[in-house]
């Protein structure tokens, strides 16, 4: 996140409670599936196994 750190929490719970405010309230919160897959694809597995310690599911 990089906005205002109540923005995302603000944003998440107006929708669960149906709270309108007079102003939009939106998260800043992105998917990062799309970034994670193309370092994995420039990356050596390897460093990504040392770094977290194999922890990481393999999907292939």
């Amino acid at each position: 996140m990089s906005g205002y750190i109540g923005d995302h929490g603000m944003a998440i719970m107006s929708q669960r409670e149906n709270l309108e405010f007079e102003g939009a309230i939106e998260s800043d919160c992105a998917p990062l599936h799309g970034l994670v897959d193309a370092m994995l694809d420039a990356c050596d597995t390897r460093i990504l196994d040392v770094m977290f310690g194999e922890q990481l599911p393999r999907i292939c």
